[in-house]
């Protein structure tokens, strides 16, 4: 899913997918999995080994859960690799839900406009979601 022209997200890349994700343009794969989490997945460390190899930047910012930590993670993050960025988790949803937080908080979104905010990003406006950027962004 293409959030922008800098950032897009996406599922759990398997070996062969990394030099499709160089060919496509992409400068740089962050990785939301914690390791071991599924025994079928990429470990992180072979995940940055497959990224250099392709030329790829790539950073490894671990949720669950969603904690005002792993927000000010994937904030540095995008400000210090180079764009674009290809997040990933399992499904792509922890993904963007992480994101959407982070540029909430980045972009100072309204209260009011949160809800449209959410479905950018192809989540629903949740009131658990919402409660967590407000009260993200009154602590940072």
């Amino acid at each position: 899913m293409q959030l922008s022209a800098q950032l897009s997200v996406c599922g759990q890349p398997q070996e062969g997918d990394f030099a499709e994700i160089a060919a496509a343009g992409y400068k740089s794969v962050v990785n939301n999995r914690p390791a071991g989490e599924d025994p079928t997945q990429l470990d992180p460390a072979f995940e940055a080994e497959l990224a250099q190899r392709h030329g790829l930047a790539y950073a490894h910012v671990p949720v669950p859960p969603l904690t005002a930590a792993a927000v000010d993670a994937i904030r540095a993050a995008l400000k210090s690799l180079p764009q674009p960025v290809l997040v990933h988790c399992r499904s792509g949803t922890r993904s963007r839900n992480l994101l959407a937080v982070a540029l909430a908080a980045e972009e100072n979104v309204a209260d009011a406009e949160l809800p449209a905010f959410l479905g950018r990003f192809g989540l629903p406006a949740d009131e658990g979601l919402i409660g967590f950027i407000q009260s993200y962004r009154a602590g940072a």
